[in-house]
């Protein structure tokens, strides 16, 4: 009976855990939000853009479109691959929140360059298109943790002593941490057995 009644509190903890995660995404999302909401409104920061523009002739050339050379997209999309591949390489020695961000980053460039040639790549690369789009989701829950952890962190100080919630959920998020960290380092190994020329080889 004890053992069935701490099963039921565990599943209880978990689901409250669960669900102050999402809320505290949530928090972590519109406080960015907001953030970027203050930069890009503020009229001082409008006024200094506007002098950067208005001083710099290789700004504006950056928005004429040109046609695009076809030969070359194979070219510049294994470049970027080839930076996610090294960005992985970096992260998975150390597994620094900084260069696991940096590897998402940069696998998110891929995942974007994908979006623009969906009609036109193989069924092979669609999958390979699905692992990307998968990781990088794991990359992203994996940075909300982190900002999540760096807040309690901040706000420990000033918390009393004998305030058990803030060392559980400390722990809780650490177990949260290292069940993606094992995900993403998995599907990253699973996800580069193509060398860039290969993956070159394979786009079109």
């Amino acid at each position: 009976m004890r053992a069935i009644l701490l099963s039921d509190l565990k599943s209880q903890l978990n689901k409250s855990f669960q669900s102050l995660f999402e809320q505290l995404e949530t928090l972590n999302h519109s406080y960015i939000k907001r953030k970027e909401h203050l930069m890009l409104n503020e009229q001082k920061e409008f006024l200094s853009f506007k002098e950067i523009w208005i001083n710099n002739d290789t700004i504006e050339s950056y928005f004429k479109l040109e046609k695009p050379d076809p030969l070359k997209i194979p070219e510049i999309f294994a470049m970027s691959y080839l930076k996610s591949f090294n960005a992985f390489n970096i992260s998975i020695h150390s597994f620094d929140p900084d260069l696991l961000h940096e590897w998402r980053k940069r696998l998110k460039d891929v995942q974007s360059q994908f979006e623009l040639l969906y009609d036109h790549i193989s069924s092979d690369l669609y999958e390979h298109y699905q692992k990307i789009q998968d990781l990088c989701n794991v990359l992203g829950e994996l940075n909300d943790l982190e900002m999540i952890n760096r807040w309690i962190a901040n706000i420990k100080p000033e918390l009393s002593d004998e305030d058990h919630f803030s060392y559980m959920l400390s722990e809780e998020i650490v177990k949260q941490h290292e069940a993606r960290l094992s995900v993403a380092k998995s599907n990253g190994f699973e996800l580069y057995t193509f060398t860039p020329e290969q993956f070159k080889d394979q786009l079109f």
